[in-house]
């Protein structure tokens, strides 16, 4: 910088802080508002920020009350927080909790849809088909060339008088508050914002690093200025009352277009080059040695088509809540078939003739005793409801059934549940081992693999950025070169989940011990619990090849222990416990898959107790309810490990940015230990 320059900025800043030291600027140790403008030095657009609180990615949407007739500001929020609960067919407590639902107007161009064109005003928008290279969009097959994204800059919403009725359209697929609808709902409707996400930055990284030696991370980028488009689809209203489930789909009616609500995602990001090539490679190996793992993800794939089913197609059900018995009746249809047939399973069932199919019926609900089915709530009248499912919605089943075990629609389910568990996993691991700096990301992939290769993307949650995916960068470039040799156990590590651990030794404790020991022991205060739990953890670590460390394992003996005194208040329970336990174990192997509450209940309701305390103990819990199920089904479902594939304390975290529908039927890290052995 020339002489003259660098003394006119300095006499320009020490004629500011001049001003502020008179006496006029109380806090002259503050930095001076305004000071840019008085730098020669600095050519606009400079800005200084207003605020110092961090914008979330997607910004922020200013918010207009149009209620009355009347324009009020109530400020602005979150984009990603305002679209996830105020997209058309929203309603929720809000600003001085009043019920707030966005400006809903059905479509006049396209019958059950609705227009956005009062609901939001929109700042700019761009074709689909520009941005996206499918010919159709989302699940619900949305047309691609016909199709607009409006990202919007503010939302209308409206006030719902405190004690208004709802009337449900269903040829508009709308809910009136006047009356008019052919159908009263109890109240106002749950919601679950529909998304996808589309990458916009399509160029190579900024800065590339290629790791040294082969490796399950190939490369890493970083992108200072990486951008990414969440798109709205839909919202899935559930309505109570006659529970139904809808998606409200969206269009503009003035541009007839069909309409995607978006947000824009700013950051900066990494992006982990992940090499599947051996996992793949593995897969075929890994699922034929284990039928086990295979029989539960194609039980998690024919649950996943389910869901979509009736979400996406309306097909099986009216609404997802009936999922819930829905699920439990197929799996006690899977249990009952393959209890005489091994070889055989569900769709056995769907193979038979309507006559035949009532015949299981009754014998799952009888009418003379309250056993089987009839303890998980399931009654006479339920039956006749389960007559009229099956002629109506059977087919649909059969025709899931014929796609979850076709192969190649099952190899596609697993290399998308490959996906998933790597996002979730490596997530978990940077949180592990990066500290905050993992903790500040969000972390997206497209979930397809591509070359045998798979690109993960971890950005800032900052709009803009905020320095922490740069931080990770470095941190991968530091360790590489031990990358190599540690990251597969570091991988192995995150995912042995602390909840799977315990119940595994409880089921070891009272497999290799009476329960009349197992309740003496862990009823005194002596050292001997302790080291019973400390020698199944040493089995497990063997077992699993895995160090659970020093602070993992005292926490998991505490926690053993208070579990199991918990279950042993006597001698009774604690011989039923222990009968249900080998249960358990025998169930599986003769299933071929792991069981589950249903599966046990009906298990344990036809088989002899060798202990008779222990069915003392389950006659009297059958005779108790709890509501519409039995004591019993409550106790069977104390033995049931709590996390087999996926929960809370391991992968199953919360999305930043709301959860997609089904997205735990997409996760198992029991298959990624499996293939993390094989290579």
């Amino acid at each position: 910088m020339e002489r003259e320059m660098r003394l006119a900025r300095a006499k320009a800043a020490y004629e500011r802080w001049s001003a502020f030291r008179s006496g006029s600027f109380p806090h002259p140790y503050l930095h001076p508002p305004d000071l840019f403008s008085f730098d020669p030095c600095v050519e606009k657009p400079y800005l200084v920020p207003a605020t110092f609180i961090p914008t979330m990615v997607g910004g922020n949407i200013e918010i207009r009350n149009r209620s009355r007739g009347v324009v009020r500001n109530e400020g602005s929020e979150t984009t990603e927080f305002i679209l996830g609960n105020f997209l058309p067919g929203g309603y929720k407590k809000r600003w001085n909790f009043r019920h707030f639902r966005t400006f809903w107007i059905p479509s006049e161009w396209k019958e059950r849809n609705a227009n956005i064109e009062r609901s939001f005003s929109i700042s700019r928008s761009q074709p689909l088909d520009e941005i996206s290279a499918g010919d159709t969009f989302s699940p619900l097959k949305i047309p691609a060339n016909q199709t607009t994204i409006y990202f919007p800059d503010a939302v209308n919403v409206e006030e719902i008088p405190p004690h208004a009725h709802y009337f449900w359209e269903e040829e508009r697929l709308y809910l009136d508050h006047t009356g008019e609808g052919s159908v009263k709902v109890a109240r106002d409707p749950l919601s679950i914002a529909l998304w996808e996400n589309i990458l916009l930055t399509k160029e190579r990284p900024d800065e590339e690093y290629l790791f040294p030696v082969i490796n399950l991370i190939e490369s890493i980028g970083y992108y200072p200025d990486f951008r990414i488009a969440r798109c709205y689809y839909g919202n899935a209203l559930q309505l109570l009352g006659p529970n139904l489930t809808r998606v409200i789909r969206f269009v503009h009616d003035k541009d007839q277009q069909y309409a995607l609500v978006g947000t824009e995602h700013i950051s900066q990001a990494v992006r982990l080059n992940i090499n599947l090539k051996s996992f793949l490679a593995a897969l075929p190996e890994v699922l034929e040695k284990d039928p086990i793992l295979t029989s539960d993800l194609q039980w998690k794939f024919f649950l996943l088509k389910l869901n979509e089913s009736v979400l996406f197609h309306g097909k099986c059900a009216e609404s997802t809540y009936d999922l819930s018995w829905i699920q439990t009746l197929c799996n006690a249809l899977d249990f009952w078939m393959r209890q005489d047939h091994p070889d055989t399973n569900i769709r056995s069932f769907f193979n038979e003739t309507p006559e035949q199919q009532q015949v299981i019926l009754r014998e799952l609900i009888p009418e003379g005793k309250e056993i089987r089915l009839r303890l998980a709530g399931f009654d006479l009248r339920k039956r006749d409801d389960i007559v009229e499912w099956l002629t109506e919605h059977g087919k649909e089943v059969a025709e899931i059934l014929d796609e979850v075990y076709s192969p190649e629609a099952f190899e596609s389910y697993v290399q998308t549940v490959i996906c998933e568990t790597f996002q979730r996993t490596l997530n978990v691991w940077c949180q592990q081992f990066f500290s905050v700096v993992g903790d500040g990301l969000v972390f997206w992939q497209e979930g397809t693999i591509e070359n045998d290769f798979l690109s993960l993307y971890a950005y800032d949650r900052y709009q803009g950025g905020s320095g922490i995916s740069r931080e990770l960068f470095k941190h991968l470039q530091q360790i590489s070169s031990n990358l190599s040799n540690e990251i597969h156990t570091d991988l192995k590590r995150t995912l042995q989940c602390d909840v799977d651990i315990a119940d595994i030794v409880i089921h070891d404790i009272f497999s290799n011990f009476d329960s009349d020991y197992v309740w003496s022991v862990f009823r005194e205060p002596s050292g001997a619990p302790e080291e019973i739990i400390r020698n199944s953890l040493k089995k497990q670590e063997k077992i699993r090849a895995v160090d659970f460390g020093l602070r993992r394992k005292e926490d998991l003996i505490i926690f053993v222990r208070l579990e199991i005194r918990r279950l042993i208040h006597s001698k009774e329970s604690a011989a039923m416990y222990a009968e249900l336990i080998r249960g358990y174990r025998e169930l599986r192997e003769k299933l071929g898959r792991t069981p589950m509450i249903i599966d046990l209940l009906l298990y344990s309701s036809a088989s002899l107790f060798y202990d008779p305390r222990a069915a003392a103990a389950f006659e009297r819990y059958r005779t108790v309810k709890k509501g519409d199920l039995s004591e019993v089904h409550v106790r069977v479902g104390e033995m049931i490990p709590a996390c087999v594939d996926a929960c809370p304390e391991c992968l199953e975290i919360d999305e930043f940015y709301g959860a997609r529908p089904n997205a735990s039927l997409l996760v198992d890290r029991r298959l990624l230990l499996a293939l993390l052995e094989m290579i």
